[in-house]
């Protein structure tokens, strides 16, 4: 069978009518969304998603506004500037751009998200959730964005499917595959450390690719 590939175009736009539609209801009852990014630097892919999500905003009705920090800027400050994000009644929901500047390790960062407003699921508290299946308030946007593709698939539901995720970021990868384990696939994980990907991609019936280096992933399959 020929491998079938999702588009997301269509979805996207149902989402974007269906978000339309809620953050009018909030308007109307005097609730304005509105959601802070906290960037950090100049990371030119980043800066891309960062103005596409800011565009998205304004057709959906939700506020993005855009914290910029330069890319000399500390962990102390980094945290400051999400903490303070912890009480505001006008914000909703707090974003880290990733990925950070390379002296700006995430896990000294992560815990001074507010866990009640972490829209990308970055907090510790709610990475532990998802990955014990346990339940979480948010799901990071790409791993929530596969797996709504995936409800429109044919190998939907994925209990007992053979499921290749290859990438193991904590951003993408692994909660791509706590997800699908969390529907009872049998998932296996490949990363660049894997010493051959063809025996479990001949066999897989979902395969999700989230490597960051289409060469050397290529180079691989």
């Amino acid at each position: 069978m020929p491998a079938l590939i999702l588009d997301g175009r269509s979805l996207a736009a149902d989402l974007r009518t269906e978000l339309v539609a809620r953050t009018s209801a909030l308007r109307g009852r005097g609730i304005h969304p509105r959601l802070a990014v906290v960037f950090v630097g100049e990371n030119e892919s980043s800066v891309a998603y960062v103005r596409n999500l800011t565009r998205t905003g304004e057709r959906v009705g939700i506020d993005v506004v855009v914290d910029e920090l330069p890319e000399s800027a500390t962990v102390r400050e980094v945290r400051l500037r999400l903490e303070r994000l912890h009480a505001d009644p006008a914000t909703h929901g707090v974003m880290l751009q990733q990925p950070l500047p390379a002296h700006l390790p995430i896990r000294e960062i992560a815990d001074a998200i507010p866990a009640h407003k972490d829209v990308d699921g970055t907090h510790p508290m709610n990475q532990g959730h998802l990955a014990f299946g346990s339940g979480t308030e948010y799901v990071p946007a790409t791993p929530a964005a596969v797996m709504l593709l995936l409800e429109r698939s044919p190998h939907w539901p994925l209990r007992g499917r053979r499921a290749v995720m290859v990438g193991r970021s904590i951003v993408v990868g692994a909660p791509v595959a706590w997800l699908m384990i969390a529907q009872d696939a049998t998932v296996t994980i490949l990363h660049r450390q894997s010493r051959e990907m063809q025996p479990y991609l001949k066999t897989a019936e979902v395969v999700v690719v989230a490597a960051g280096s289409p060469a050397s992933s290529a180079a691989k399959i």
